[in-house]
């Protein structure tokens, strides 16, 4: 498959991948990343092993995906929810397309530990609303967009 161009399991397998580096290098127990599927989204942005697991994660797939990535396909592959998860990171863009006005890059190629300074947000809809029950939500996804269009193609030429 070509990068950028997949329906988001580079996040999921990128998770997954990072988690096992970490378990097999004894820096995580498989009980502890069980817990990330039910512990509050703002105590698990505070947790440094899930940050570290995270942050990796991020890393892996970006480099997946051509030198992009928001991140949030990760995050979502990292804990659990039951109705859509909420996610952004700081202004980022594309070298000189906005001079000024973002801090951080779109396209960090290879450059990938400039994702360990990248601030974010995350939280489970269910965190945020009182969803409890089996309420219906007729969203299945959603994005804002707020900024210039990036299109798939874009990752594969560099």
């Amino acid at each position: 498959m070509s990068p950028a161009v997949g329906l988001n399991s580079s996040g999921a397998m990128a998770a997954a991948f990072a988690c096992a580096i970490y378990i097999l290098g004894g820096k995580l127990a498989v009980d502890e990343a069980a817990e990330w599927q039910s512990q509050a989204t703002g105590i698990l942005l505070q947790n440094k092993t899930f940050n570290q697991v995270f942050r990796l994660a991020w890393k892996l797939d970006a480099a997946i995906s051509g030198g992009y990535s928001s991140g949030a396909a990760v995050l979502a592959s990292m804990i659990g929810a039951r109705y859509p998860v909420i996610y952004w990171s700081a202004g980022r863009a594309e070298k000189d397309s906005y001079p000024g006005q973002f801090e951080y890059p779109a396209y960090v190629g290879g450059d990938l530990d400039a994702l360990d300074n990248i601030p974010m947000f995350a939280a489970r809809l269910e965190e945020i609303y009182d969803l409890q029950g089996d309420k219906d939500l007729p969203l299945d996804y959603g994005l804002l967009f707020t900024g210039r269009a990036r299109y798939s193609f874009a990752a594969t030429t560099i």
